[in-house]
């Protein structure tokens, strides 16, 4: 039996941003917002590029070698620096914030250096290091299988979806999203391609219309036409779902796979123009 999850989940719900950027995101091609990386090196199949936040604090992007486009993980090293909270903990509060904010790890590991300890949570998709005077000096935040996994529990989640998009408003459609979400629509390939923050608080134009518009976008498709769905088996991105529209809809199909517990929107595709050329 296929079992389809809902977008709520338990209360170990995989944790998808650190500092406003989003595990899985795409990389953008040139500037990051971040400045120039002070270190970039290698570890473990990753290429890790590390920016400065201010003198006290660094924050590291790390890729996997054979997705260099794909945010891997994320890091977040120092011993205060103005970011923004992680569940609502920041660098170089008390290590009685941390265990009231996370409850107590399932393994603590010490680090010769720096001189830290490792808390570590099995369900859980992060990671902190404690410092030697108690307080948070590191957050990691990683893609694992808490993160892409098989959706839990059971649910109906095209129609939640659909009633996201026909309601018209970004703000709602945003959490259907996955970071890495491409729209190939009039020979063009959208894709959030800043921190994922500040993309949502100020979508391209070009985007919101594929999503919102009146025309030409998942809105107007949806408004008229019930697709088909099929499961689509990948090797790299498991089960995904797909929906297929009439050959005389504008929207040609959409394609949904597992994030944090749910299915969400990776590609949305088009019918009219040229086939864009994607870097997927």
């Amino acid at each position: 039996m296929l079992v389809v999850a809902t977008s709520v989940v338990c209360a170990t719900e995989p944790q998808v941003e650190l500092h406003g950027w989003r595990v899985q995101q795409l990389l953008p091609k040139g500037d990051t917002g971040l400045g120039e990386p002070f270190k970039t090196f290698e570890s473990e199949g990753h290429i890790n590029r590390a920016y400065k936040l201010g003198d006290d604090a660094y924050f590291v992007i790390s890729v996997l070698k054979d997705r260099p486009r794909y945010v891997d993980s994320l890091q977040l090293t120092g011993t205060r620096a103005a970011t923004l909270p992680f569940k609502g903990l920041s660098l170089g509060d008390s290590s009685e914030r941390v265990l009231a904010a996370l409850g107590p790890p399932s393994a603590k590991r010490e680090i010769e250096s720096p001189r830290v300890t490792q808390w570590s949570y099995d369900d859980r998709n992060y990671s902190v290091e404690i410092d030697a005077a108690g307080r948070p000096y590191s957050i990691k935040l990683e893609s694992d299988e808490h993160l892409l996994g098989f959706p839990k529990g059971e649910g109906d989640f095209w129609k939640e979806f659909r009633a996201a998009v026909l309601s018209g408003e970004f703000a709602r459609i945003e959490p259907w999203l996955r970071p890495d979400v491409e729209v190939y629509r009039g020979g063009k390939t959208l894709w959030i391609d800043r921190r994922y923050r500040d993309y949502v608080s100020a979508p391209d134009a070009e985007m919101r219309q594929a999503l919102v518009g009146d025309r030409r976008s998942l809105v107007s498709a949806l408004r008229r036409f019930e697709p088909e769905q099929s499961v689509r088996l990948t090797d790299t991105m498991g089960i995904g779902m797909v929906f297929k529209f009439p050959a005389d809809a504008e929207l040609e199909e959409l394609a949904f796979f597992p994030y944090a517990g749910s299915y969400r929107l990776y590609e949305a595709k088009f019918r009219e123009g040229s086939e864009p050329v994607t870097h997927k």
